[in-house]
Order: C-alpha cells, then structure tokens, then sequence
C-alpha cells in the first residue's frame, strides 16, 4: 500500500511541474494567442495525418466578464486541457460577455465563465474556472490521454 501511495504522488507532482511550465508559458506569452489549438497541418481540418484518416476538431465557445483573474484562469485551464488531450484538433473562441451581451444571451449564458463545447455534437456546457482538470475533461467530454492515437500524442 506504501507504493501506491509514493507512484501517486509522482504522478500529482508530474502533472503540477507540467502545468506549471504550461502557466509560466502563457504568461510569458511564448503560447499561440491563435484560436487554432497545437498549429498542426495549418488550416486543414485533418491535421495533415494520413491521407483518408477522419480526424475530429473540437471547437469550444468560452464566454467570459472582463479581464479578471477568474477569466484568465478558465482560459489557461481550457488551453491546458485541449493542448494536453486535444494536440493540434481544436478550435477556441473566447467571447467578453460585457463586450458581446448579444452573443451570451444567444447563447443563453447565466454565469461566467461558461466553456460551450459546439463540436462534436452534442453540446455541452461548464461553468467555472476548470481548475479540476479531471471533472472538467470528462465533463466537456475529452479524451483521455491513453486514448490519444500515436501521431497526436
């Protein structure tokens, strides 16, 4: 039982020296401010993986108030979790609800922040910071990480 409990704190202190550097890059303003997610195969859907292969893009709407810390953290988190589950297949929105009211009504949007995923169908919503990782990738329906094929990890 020792073991278990020693390869679990590995693994926490894995994943927290991962997340920081992912912070420390944003901040720094090193990562893509591009709403295309990874920046592989440019502009064509599939990735430039093998030719036929369907691959599928995740888009996400993530409606924020302002520039407050709250906001800014869903935005790194939701980064995070598409960099680390969704390498180069994803798309992200980020709309100020103070800014555009039009599209949060639209969107029906109560609190702040809310991440919408729009593709792939179904929708679904979440609101908060995403700061639990794990309850925000099954919630907005991601992969995990051991699911990944090879050419995407």
């Amino acid at each position: 039982m020792g073991d278990a409990g020693v390869s679990a704190r590995f693994v926490q202190r894995s994943w927290s020296r991962r997340y920081a550097r992912y912070v420390a890059a944003i901040e720094a303003g090193r990562s893509q401010r591009s709403s295309r997610g990874g920046g592989v195969g440019g502009d064509d859907a599939s990735g430039g993986g093998t030719a036929g292969a369907r691959v599928t893009v995740y888009s996400f709407r993530l409606y924020v108030a302002g520039k407050t810390e709250r906001s800014q953290t869903a935005e790194v988190n939701l980064r995070f979790l598409c960099d680390s589950r969704l390498p180069g297949g994803y798309e992200v929105e980020i709309v100020d609800a103070s800014e555009r009211p039009d599209l949060a009504e639209d969107g029906r949007i109560l609190a702040t922040p809310t991440v919408v995923r729009l593709a792939p169908l179904p929708q679904r919503r979440v609101i908060g910071d995403l700061s639990d990782h794990g309850r925000a990738a099954v919630a907005l329906g991601l992969p995990a990480a051991d699911e990944l094929p090879p050419d995407r990890r």
